[in-house]
């Protein structure tokens, strides 16, 4: 069995997110965004919580460039010159973040 751990991406608003919300794991805020991260669950055993969740409507416009990055902590950029969707650049930097803790 391939026990790999996957960086999946889901989306979620509302009564959605609520009940995402009220599963095992760990949210982060920054600004007006919050991200929620789940312990590793094999493949077929996702929550239907989160399973039935989409990542589509997540086509967004940079409203502004970005703030300079606080001294000291890891910074994952996505180069703007690579043309991908928002749920592959989600997963992209789900991989980045990963590695990058691996190496605090």
């Amino acid at each position: 069995q391939d026990a790999r751990i996957r960086k999946v991406v889901r989306r979620a608003r509302g009564a959605e997110w609520r009940r995402a919300a009220a599963l095992p794991g760990i949210t982060v805020t920054g600004g007006s965004a919050e991200v929620r991260v789940y312990p590793p669950v094999p493949v077929d055993g996702w929550p239907k919580e989160l399973a039935k969740l989409q990542v589509s409507g997540t086509e967004l416009e940079d409203p502004a460039p970005p703030a300079a990055p606080p001294a000291g902590r890891p910074v994952l950029w996505l180069s703007p010159e690579l043309e991908m969707s928002a749920g592959k650049a989600m997963a992209q930097a789900g991989h980045g973040a990963q590695l990058a803790w691996l190496r605090l």
